[in-house]
């Protein structure tokens, strides 16, 4: 991965994730939704596990520091079904801790997630993988996409700005 890509990845990151943060119209209202200390926890669970997987492939000296990583580190580098899961299981807990979301991104956040890991998995050329990575980012209205970049500060932040989760059972039921 090209130092470039690496720093225009960030200042996109960092771009979004300050529009967020300064634009109070973002994200709209009629797609705002809150998330629950349940969805926090498994969208957090699911982007560690998306930060270790793709820093395990291309920051390895970095990942290699954490005790006991180079079983993990290892596993996700021979691309082999352990690198599946490593890269499966985050993708669930994301998705299933962004489940309340407008349904829309929740498929769009879905489909790049499942584009960045067919192009990791088939073989394909890395601008190409790159580039699925890269419209992960800039999905949501503003919101960088979690799979990578976004931290669990931020989520929080989103947390007191939206609206309340509607019960599913009224109260007399």
């Amino acid at each position: 991965m090209s130092t470039e890509y690496v720093v225009g990845l960030g200042v996109v990151v960092v771009s979004l994730l300050l529009s967020r943060l300064l634009v109070p119209g973002l994200p709209p209202k009629r797609l705002a939704t809150q998330l629950t200390p349940v969805d926090l926890g498994l969208t957090a669970a699911g982007l560690a596990g998306l930060i270790l997987h793709c820093a395990s492939m291309f920051f390895e000296p970095l990942v290699s520091v954490i005790p006991g990583s180079a079983a993990v580190i290892t596993q996700i580098n021979a691309m082999g079904p352990a690198s599946v899961t490593w890269y499966a299981v985050p993708s669930l807990l994301l998705l299933a801790g962004l489940r309340r979301e407008n349904r829309a991104v929740t498929a769009l956040l879905a489909a790049a997630l499942l584009t960045v890991g067919l192009t990791m998995y088939n073989g394909a050329a890395l601008w190409i993988h790159l580039a699925a990575v890269f419209a992960c980012r800039c999905r949501d209205f503003g919101d960088p996409a979690p799979p990578h970049q976004a931290s669990a500060a931020h989520l929080a932040a989103r947390q007191g700005r939206r609206r309340p989760v509607r019960d599913p059972l009224p109260d007399d039921a």
